[in-house]
């Protein structure tokens, strides 16, 4: 490690031990966020919020009264520390406890962000982890931070959480709209908010640096907004937010169900997503499908996901429930 390498951490360190912590949107996380022994390895795509989550878990931290200087957090995006390896990471651990010897022993919550730009770094994972008493997150973007490389790379050390790109409801608090308390037992107005407002999400986006800048429109080439499109996408991300195992369904007959969602204790559900069903004959199409699967699996629920409450039919088949999407998107997980 070289002198300006050396420096570049040093600053690191300091600044994420002083400067005020950042506000962001807090987000929802599906399942435990970590495990003693284990890395918490935060992985998604670029601009998806990873590193925002670690800054906001940690301002948590200090809010519940954790002392900062047990929060150390570095960046492997800076210039500076490109060619750097994991000798480097260990010697920024070092100097670490150098300045604060008397943690040493004491519960420090590490964040290496991109981590995956260190050459060696699984390594100096596992020893931090055996040697320090430590939680120890990592974000990353690229493949070598999928699941599968992580669990090869640490020998099964490694929990991963998956950041997606905001749900709806995360979308809701970050504009500082209201997010209702019962979303299946709304008074007119308060269905229009929510219908209007889940229409804006579907045409940001999810990236939270993209909010209320309205770019799948401006980037569509066909000139239609595609909601339908749209609307089945966020309803996917929904389902892997959730940790559901997902696929599609094809009948016998060949109808088309648009996801089987299996949750781990093996319960599963059958969604279609349609945008408009007061078309009779799309209502009809969409139930006939539902039926067909329901067939193929009849322990399965069977849900029928739409824009908004008006065009649901009235006379709904036993054993299927339909529903706006936006009420299911931001009902709790279950319901």
């Amino acid at each position: 490690m070289d002198a300006l390498q050396r420096r570049a951490l040093s600053e690191q360190l300091a600044d994420s031990l002083r400067r005020p912590l950042p506000e962001y949107t807090a987000r929802r996380v599906f399942g435990r966020l970590w495990f003693a022994g284990k890395a918490t390895a935060v992985t998604g795509i670029r601009r998806a919020g990873k590193t925002a989550f670690l800054h906001r878990m940690r301002r948590g931290l200090v809010e519940r009264g954790v002392p900062r200087e047990r929060l150390p957090y570095l960046s492997f995006e800076d210039e500076r520390l490109v060619g750097l390896d994991a000798r480097g990471l260990g010697l920024a651990v070092e100097e670490y406890y150098r300045r604060f010897p008397d943690l040493r022993g004491v519960e420090v919550t590490w964040c290496f962000d991109e981590v995956q730009m260190v050459a060696g770094w699984e390594r100096f994972v596992r020893r931090l982890l055996d040697t320090e008493r430590v939680r120890v997150f990592v974000t990353g973007s690229s493949a070598a931070l999928l699941s599968r490389e992580i669990a090869t790379a640490i020998r099964g050390r490694a929990w991963q959480v998956v950041m997606h790109p905001f749900s709806f409801e995360e979308a809701l608090r970050h504009r500082r709209q209201p997010v209702p308390a019962e979303p299946d037992f709304l008074a007119p107005r308060e269905r229009s908010q929510v219908e209007r407002a889940l229409l804006d999400w579907l045409q940001a986006g999810g990236f939270p640096e993209a909010q209320g800048l309205g770019l799948i429109p401006l980037f569509d080439r066909t000139g239609r907004a595609n909601v339908g499109h749209a609307l089945e996408t966020a309803v996917l991300v929904e389902l892997e937010r959730r940790r559901y195992d997902v696929t599609y369904v094809r009948s016998r007959e060949g109808y088309e169900v648009d996801f089987l969602a299996r949750r781990a204790g093996g319960e599963a559900e059958l969604i279609q997503v349609c945008a408009d069903l007061s078309d009779a004959a799309t209502a009809n199409r969409e139930l006939r499908a539902l039926a067909a699967a329901g067939a193929m699996f009849p322990r399965a629920g069977k849900r029928l996901l739409t824009l908004v409450h008006d065009g649901i039919p009235d006379d709904l088949p036993a054993g299927v429930v339909a529903q706006p999407a936006g009420e299911w998107l931001l009902a709790p997980p279950g319901e």
